[in-house]
């Protein structure tokens, strides 16, 4: 079993500059193509490309994979989050690029260029497309180098852990799309191209080989867990970032992982490896309810893991016991005369059964830093209710 090294993103720290190695990748890529599409042109009988034509289609291609590759990432997985900050569009720093976006960029900007030097644009695509896959492999580096786009659970020799992930190790299906849809599709596209071919038939085998090799790597990466899912977690750290816990919260959630990871996964995976030997997955219940039962088990050990790393344990019986804060437990009258009891916890241990109540939650807000015998206002859209604060206090939760 392997580990992903855990490489610093950035390559190289200029003062303020950080110049990060997945923006390295592009630029090898770019070079690479420029480099090979000169050689073409250098040794191809009777081709009509010029040294200067495949700069100008360099300069074209570079524009149509950044602004396709950026546009494509947010309004395929989140557009929601930058219609709220349309600028941080701009933001390239912070990463989120998408393929399928800067394929339709490339393909857009070919086409520009094919109608800018009135060529044809099948023509121009044939000769691009033979290089395209360097670009396609360095941008899998980077993924690698990253540890983002990991694979699936995997019992192979070669399987790796991805540390930033979880414990489990995986298909490193970032290499497999190296050298899949990178060095293989490479140098069939350029052996193909060698010889004059139909108008359209270089470009047409692009498509074929890209489309079947990704199809292949898909059985070995781990799908994008669904938008709403995404959404979901992301919205639950609490405003300024801090993500407070009671100590029995963050033993909980510990406790949890554990059972994850040492245990259910473990086993689960010994039922899914059993049940895949007995023949036909497409009807074998056991072996589809444990592999979609797997996907739950890792994005839970991933979400635990990162609501872990970011805890911060805030003991209740070491605070301001006169005030309410988090951790305390109040009681208090509304105005309408009924008396309730909660608990102010952390948002990963909200218990609405129990009076367990997120510190960021309205109620908790309204009664935060006040203190026994103060009156406070609870804003809802049904209008203000008061609330009396009849006692405070800090005991141990469990």
């Amino acid at each position: 079993m392997l580990v992903h090294p855990q490489f610093d993103p950035i390559a190289l720290q200029l003062g303020p500059l950080a110049v990060r190695w997945y923006g390295l990748m592009y630029l090898v890529g770019f070079g690479l193509v420029w480099l090979a599409g000169r050689y073409r042109i250098r040794t191809q009988p009777g081709s009509v490309w010029s040294a200067k034509d495949l700069d100008d289609a360099m300069f074209y291609g570079i524009l149509g994979t950044i602004i396709g590759g950026r546009l494509g990432y947010v309004f395929f997985y989140k557009a929601g989050d930058y219609l709220t900050e349309p600028w941080r569009i701009l933001y390239l720093w912070e990463g989120g690029m998408s393929f399928h976006g800067g394929f339709l960029g490339v393909v857009i900007a070919m086409a520009w260029f094919a109608a800018s030097r009135r060529q044809d644009w099948l023509r121009v695509t044939d000769f691009i497309a033979p290089l395209a896959p360097l670009a396609l492999a360095t941008g899998r580096l980077g993924n690698f180098i990253n540890a983002e786009l990991w694979g699936r659970p995997a019992a192979v020799p070669w399987a790796m852990v991805f540390p930033n992930v979880d414990r489990v190790p995986r298909h490193p299906s970032q290499l497999y799309e190296f050298l899949l849809e990178g060095a293989v599709l490479f140098a069939l596209l350029w052996w193909y191209s060698a010889r004059p071919r139909a108008r359209g038939a270089v470009s047409g085998w692009f498509l074929v080989g890209y489309g079947s090799l990704r199809f292949l790597v898909e059985f070995t990466r781990e799908p994008d867990a669904p938008q709403e899912e995404l959404h979901a977690e992301s919205r639950i750290p609490p405003a300024g970032g801090k993500n407070y816990m009671t100590p029995a919260g963050h033993a909980r959630l510990k406790s949890e992982l554990k059972a994850l990871v040492e245990i259910e996964r473990p086993e689960l995976v010994k039922t899914v490896a059993w049940a895949a030997s007995n023949g036909d997955r497409s009807e074998n219940a056991d072996y589809l309810y444990g592999k979609k039962r797997l996907r739950e088990i890792e994005r839970r050990i991933r979400f635990l893991m990162k609501r872990l790393e970011i805890a911060e344990v805030v003991d209740p019986r070491d605070q301001d016991r006169e005030r309410v804060f988090f951790g305390a437990t109040v009681s208090y009258r509304e105005s309408g005369g009924g008396e309730h009891t909660i608990s102010i916890v952390g948002t990963d241990e909200v218990d609405p059964g129990r009076g367990r109540v997120s510190w960021v939650s309205p109620v908790a807000r309204a009664l935060l830093k006040a203190r026994e015998g103060d009156t406070v206002t609870l804003e809802t859209p049904a209008g203000n209710r008061r609330l009396e604060i009849l006692e405070v206090r800090y005991e141990e939760l469990k």
